[in-house]
């Protein structure tokens, strides 16, 4: 076992480059496939699934209740928010793509979900220091937001309970190839930082091919009596 939380931050950061460019500009442009998709397919969109399956596991651990307030970093159009704005006390999504977040609040309030409010801000220059511990539950699902050791600190931070983290987890005989993935290397971090992470998987088929999605629950308050650091 590599008892070392530096090796697994380095390789968390120094993965392989990400296929797709992050920028508010460039995913406002991408936004437009999104919300098409979703409003031509509505239940069979992509994704929306997996939305379910993994909003499912949070509520069967007694998270999005009615006394909890939620965060979802990173929200894209907004779907998780949503299906949490369901349930919970109040649902935020934060997103830099101005496309997506209007998208959103729009489609709040055609749903009648009052407690679901979304902002535009680009979290990795917002200062969020007036906000910590101030939500139950902080979610991040594939986002460039969450995207090393260093940036989860700043998620954390937020949370008064739990954090969720949703990535892309490689089947075991991909590890040696692609063991630089958020899903791998942060159940490490976390686990040497003395958490107690627990996961949960998803797999979507899109024909022939299979993508798993790894998630990752802990608390941030709930440690274990001696860590390896």
């Amino acid at each position: 076992m590599i008892a070392d939380i530096n090796y697994f931050a380095d390789l968390w950061r120094n993965r392989r480059a990400p296929s797709v460019g992050h920028s508010p500009e460039l995913w406002n442009e991408r936004a437009a496939e999104w919300i098409a998709d979703l409003e031509t397919n509505g239940d069979d969109a992509k994704g929306i699934a997996r939305v379910r399956a993994i909003s499912g596991f949070l509520r069967s651990k007694g998270l999005l209740n009615a006394e909890q307030s939620v965060i979802d970093i990173g929200c894209g159009p907004g779907t998780f928010t949503l299906d949490f704005a369901k349930t919970c006390k109040e649902a935020t999504g934060l997103d830099y793509s101005k496309t997506f977040t209007d998208y959103g609040a729009a489609k709040a309030g055609k749903l009648g979900l009052g407690n679901a409010k979304f902002v535009t801000a680009d979290f990795d220059t917002l200062d969020v220091s007036a906000a910590e511990g101030a939500f139950d539950l902080v979610f991040a699902s594939i986002t460039p937001a969450a995207s090393t050791w260093e940036k989860m600190q700043k998620v954390m931070s937020l949370s008064r309970g739990y954090v969720c983290n949703v990535a892309c987890a490689a089947s075991s005989e991909d590890l040696p190839r692609y063991n630089g993935t958020g899903f791998y290397s942060l159940w490490n971090l976390l686990w040497l930082a003395g958490y107690l992470p627990e996961t949960f998987y998803y797999t979507e088929y899109k024909g022939e091919k299979s993508y798993t999605y790894g998630v990752i629950l802990w608390s941030v308050r709930k440690k274990q009596k001696s860590t390896l650091l």
